[in-house]
């Protein structure tokens, strides 16, 4: 820990800032690497401040967004739902598909879809299955000069793992057609599995997660681009679905650092009800907000 290091805080750029925890990467718990996460006083955001520089050696093809199921998963049927209820038959951007299923999916629905993908693995499944892909980072991307134009944009829990949202931003505004959506999911600070198991929590993903920002710091940001919010889900079940899982893996990260299974069971015992009372409190592990521009 470098306590030397200038801090500021990935989204208002406030100084006012403190180290909030350690936390370790999960994903291979043989990695004993700790990372250095901060809470902004200001706008409440948490965030990395230190990238490692080998960062690429988290995201391995083991990484659970790029594994997939032999037949569709129900959350990416209630993804594509949402998608349907405000725009149909149109062209759609997803950033960052990942496994590639739910783009697969949706292209099935007569969209004409188009994928943001660095992974080369993802590249070639989308691309076999008929999508066209920019497989390129989005911080590598050249913004000005691309000729895209879509109805609606996707970012199913994305933005995250960026390291600046304002590049994301001038891509909506680039590419997006007017009266167009933006739809896209995060990690919601907010929940109650957050608050309890904090370092642990399944959603935060150190080091991939760059910053986890408050739904109403977003809402703002959004606003002051011109693309207002009209919905946000935190009852549907792909955020339960959301929530349940988290539980489950958040209570077996910590069972696994305190060697004792009774953890594990009870996050798995707490997983059978603790999203429903989330969903109800609207504090489940993520959020997902639908944006007009």
């Amino acid at each position: 820990m470098n306590t030397n290091q200038f801090i500021q805080c990935r989204i208002c750029k406030s100084s006012n800032c403190n180290t909030m925890f350690l936390a370790n990467s999960f994903d291979n718990l043989k990695d004993s690497s700790q990372f250095q996460y901060f809470n902004c006083y200001d706008c409440k955001t948490i965030f990395l401040n230190t990238i490692p520089k080998n960062l690429a050696a988290y995201y391995n093809q083991d990484y659970a967004p790029y594994q997939r199921s032999k037949k569709i998963q129900k959350h990416i049927k209630k993804n594509i739902d949402i998608v349907k209820k405000f725009s149909q038959n149109c062209k759609v951007l997803e950033i960052g598909p990942g496994n590639g299923e739910f783009l697969v999916e949706l292209a099935k629905e007569n969209y004409e879809c188009f994928a943001l993908e660095p992974d080369i693995s993802s590249k070639n499944f989308l691309e076999k299955n008929k999508i066209q892909v920019i497989n390129e980072k989005l911080e590598d991307l050249e913004i000005d000069n691309l000729q895209l134009k879509v109805d609606v944009i996707v970012a199913w829990h994305v933005i995250e793992h960026f390291e600046d949202l304002n590049i994301f931003i001038k891509l909506c505004e680039k590419i997006l057609n007017k009266d167009g959506y933006i739809i896209l999911s995060t990690p919601n600070t907010d929940s109650i599995s957050f608050n309890i198991f904090k370092k642990y929590w399944y959603q935060l993903e150190a080091p991939k997660h760059f910053f986890m920002i408050k739904e109403k710091k977003l809402d703002q940001i959004m606003a002051s681009n011109y693309f207002n919010k009209i919905k946000s889900y935190k009852r549907d079940y792909t955020s339960i679905y959301n929530s349940k899982f988290g539980w489950e893996t958040s209570a077996y990260y910590f069972s696994k650092v305190k060697k004792n299974k009774v953890y594990s069971y009870l996050g798995k015992i707490l997983s059978l009800f603790m999203p429903y009372i989330e969903a109800l409190l609207n504090k489940t592990a993520q959020y997902i907000c639908v944006y007009k521009k």
